[in-house]
């Protein structure tokens, strides 16, 4: 069942920041992310968001991506513990579930606001998403300042991170 449970979460972080599976694996925090997610949200909530997003993938795959907003960022319960883990993974840090959200939805172990490792500031999918480097983080190397960055053009979809 574990990983079961890891394979839903990387599915779930892959439609909810447009990276694949395998760039999440690349960055080496998917069981740490897995864990700090589960604790931060609670056990129950957690079951029941992937429990709900088993239902919602284990239809038509091109439409995976597309439900997760209405079913999962839209929802009163898991759209606040999604768009933190948006967070998460851009960013590297964990804000805070709002005082309202816990009361509705349950104390979670620990509702800390922070940055879970150095590695997570590193590895922040924001610097791919701008082709750049985390400052003090992974250099570019000597005299990389005189050699114009190169552009990535991925697919956008600007729909999916709306109000993160």
């Amino acid at each position: 069942m574990p990983f079961l449970k890891t394979t839903q979460f990387e599915l779930l972080s892959s439609c909810l920041t447009g990276f694949s599976i395998y760039e999440l694996r690349g960055t080496g925090l998917v069981s740490s992310y897995l864990e700090l997610f589960q604790e931060r949200i609670g056990s129950q909530v957690f079951s029941k968001l992937i429990d709900d997003f088993s239902e919602i993938s284990s239809g038509d795959e091109s439409n995976t991506c597309a439900s997760i907003e209405t079913q999962i960022l839209d929802s009163p319960e898991f759209g606040p513990a999604g768009r933190n883990l948006i967070k998460l993974w851009y960013l590297g840090s964990w804000p805070a579930l709002s005082d309202e959200w816990l009361e509705r939805f349950g104390q979670s172990g620990s509702n800390m606001a922070g940055i879970p490792s150095s590695t997570a500031y590193i590895e922040g999918l924001v610097w791919k998403a701008m082709s750049a480097h985390p400052m003090g983080g992974k250099p570019p190397g000597f005299g990389s300042w005189s050699i114009p960055p190169v552009r990535i053009d991925k697919p956008s979809n600007t729909s999916r991170t709306k109000n993160v």
